[in-house]
Order: structure tokens, then C-alpha cells, then sequence
């Protein structure tokens, strides 16, 4: 079985294409049972969808901002 962070990056890898079947089964798994992960996947999927025909320009991230978002990433939720 996968934990919360590992589903999150299986449903962003799910997104572009990059899961094995094997990957596809255990996160099927854990969405059937965890919630939370499957609110994820739903807010993913609408989020993609809303900006398929958007352009975004965006700037690189820092390093002292990549270093503060993996913190905040690696905090427990509240």
C-alpha cells in the first residue's frame, strides 16, 4: 500500500501519462479508501482542464522558494 504523499505524485504522473499499470492499480487502491487523495485527483483533473487552453507565464522558482515549499509539503496538515 502507498501513502498520501506517494499517491499525490502517482496521480500527477497519471496526468501526464507516466504510470506503469502496476502504479495504476495501487493508486486505484488507495483512492478507494483515502478521501482526501481522491478530492486531489478530482481538484487536479478540473485544475488541468481550466487552464488546457490558458498560457501561463510563469518564473522559475528560487532556490530558498523550492526549499520553503518542500517544507511546507513535508508539514502535517492541521
Amino acid at each position: 500500500m502507498i501513502n498520501c504523499k506517494q499517491a499525490t505524485e502517482f496521480v500527477l504522473q497519471q496526468e501526464e501519462g507516466k504510470l506503469s499499470i502496476k502504479q495504476t492499480l495501487v493508486l486505484w487502491q488507495h483512492l478507494a479508501i483515502c478521501s482526501l487523495c481522491k478530492r486531489f485527483q478530482i481538484q487536479n483533473t478540473v485544475i488541468n482542464n481550466a487552464l488546457a487552453n490558458e498560457v501561463i507565464p510563469t518564473e522559475p522558482l528560487s532556490a530558498a522558494e523550492k526549499q520553503d515549499l518542500i517544507l511546507k509539503l513535508d508539514q502535517p496538515a492541521d
